[in-house]
């Protein structure tokens, strides 16, 4: 063991109230500490303790190792760890749900989307409003509809130049049409 890594035994063996904790090891578990430095109050103070210099700050290693960190029993780190393994357990649990509901939901779009375009959405108010046009009818009328206009277009234009109708009606035959 480095001697310049060597933690005070009376900070290290101490829980949060300041009694001795009775341990094997003479060193706090890593969780404990990251645990408590949250806790621990006036931590800017602390910071400023033991960062030294103005211009390039410094970490004073020999400061910090005086600080005194409140270390929880054995037990209790251990309880705290099993706590945190279940917790973090659950929530793996819990995006794994959420990523199979996800692809779920994809599925579930895609034949919502399949059945609005087959009809099969709307079939029981086709069949309480039979007098409505069917889509298919509504379509052809569409496009029967854009293509007279379109054919309008194209007279007018050719009527514009100077052209007669009769040739126009050839040329609309080879025009490309919308």
């Amino acid at each position: 063991m480095r001697s310049d890594w060597n933690v005070s035994r009376r900070n290290a063996a101490r829980d949060h109230s300041g009694k001795p904790v009775e341990d094997d090891s003479p060193w706090p578990s890593l969780q404990s500490i990251s645990a408590s430095l949250p806790e621990l109050s006036g931590v800017h103070r602390i910071s400023e303790d033991i960062v030294s210099a103005t211009a390039q700050p410094a970490f004073n290693v020999s400061k910090f190792r005086r600080l005194p960190i409140a270390v929880a029993p054995r037990a209790e780190q251990s309880r705290i760890a099993d706590t945190l393994d279940e917790v973090f357990s659950d929530l793996d649990a819990g995006v794994a749900t959420l990523e199979r509901v996800q692809e779920k939901l994809k599925l579930y779009r895609a034949s919502v989307f399949k059945a609005a375009v087959e009809g099969a959405l709307t079939a029981g108010w086709r069949v309480q409003h039979p007098h409505v046009e069917p889509a298919s009818e509504l379509l052809k009328r569409i496009l029967a509809e854009r293509r007279r206009h379109w054919e309008e277009q194209q007279l007018a234009k050719f009527k514009a130049k100077g052209r007669n109708r009769s040739r126009a009606g050839s040329e609309i035959q080879g025009t490309r049409r919308p």
